[in-house]
Formats: C-alpha cells, structure tokens, sequence
C-alpha cells in the first residue's frame, strides 16, 4: 500500500503538486475545443486541447511565476496573500476551468475533484488522500489480489456514516 502512495504520489518526500502532470490522471471532458491562452504577444494558443498532452506532460502554458491567467476574456488573480504559495495553482486553476480536465485515480477511475464517500472540498483531491481513505475500490480490489490487507474505509466524518447505516 505504502509502495502505491509512493509511486502515484510523491516525489522523494515530497508531495507531488500537480497530479494533472501525468495524462493516466487526465480525461477530457471537451478534448476538441480551441485553446484560448494569450501569449505575452496577444497571440491565442488555438490548438485543441487534446493536443495538450505530450507524452506524460499535460501542458498548461502557465509559468511557476504567473498571478495572472491569461485565458481569453478570463480574470482570475492569485490573491498576494497566496503569492507565495502559488506553485502549480494557476497551472490547476488553467487545466480545471479552461481546459477542463478531470483528474482520475489510475486505480478505480473515479473523478479526484470529488470521490466517492468524500466530503467536497476546494481543490481535487490528492492520490494519497483518496487512497488513505479506504475508499479506493481499485487499491482495495489490487490489495486482495496481491494478498495485502485492505484499508477500511473512513468512516468518522458525518458524510461517511449515511452510507454505513
């Protein structure tokens, strides 16, 4: 178990900040629309968004440095409070609202920005949250079949006692 949260999620001891990079956590929901990003010289992307995957990149156009998003006719800001902790979240903020990607766990399949049993929260959930919480029927289904235990689902919040009544 241990070893899965590893590999699908963290980078030595850190955790990864941007599942989106691997396209195994990527569907679109409109892999044909035209990308609308403005370069620095005004000029639109205009490619479709399908084409945004290169090998295992998912490509955002967004810079580590940008506060600003630069979507055509879109006015979304950092706020300076969150400047400092902004690493990855415009590259989010671009693939979840603009390019619509979905982020799926590679194991079951459902949609990270709000699993199955989980309460919902601001931003998708990480690999390792889904997994830890017992909820993954994929890690479950992979841990009978290499004879691991299974984790029990969580069940100490409000939302996940409804469906253990």
């Amino acid at each position: 178990m241990q070893d899965l949260v590893l590999n699908y999620a963290q980078e030595g001891d850190q955790l990864k900040p941007d599942m989106l990079q691997l396209d195994a956590f990527v569907r679109y929901s409109c892999p044909d629309t035209t990308c609308r990003w403005k370069d620095q010289g005004g000029q639109h992307c205009d490619t479709n968004i399908g084409e945004h995957v290169e090998g295992s990149t998912f490509e955002t156009h967004a810079a580590p440095s940008d506060t600003v998003c630069h979507w055509d006719g879109c006015h979304y800001k950092i706020p300076p409070t969150d400047v400092a902790n902004q690493k990855g979240l415009m590259a989010l903020h671009v693939a979840l609202q603009h390019l619509r990607a979905i982020p799926l766990c590679p194991l079951c399949a459902c949609n990270l920005n709000q699993p199955p049993h989980l309460p919902a929260k601001r931003l998708p959930y990480s690999l390792a949250e889904h997994f830890t919480s017992g909820w993954c029927v994929g890690l479950a289904n992979c841990a009978v079949e290499y004879g691991k235990p299974v984790i029990a689902p969580n069940t100490t919040l409000k939302e996940h006692r409804l469906y253990n009544v």
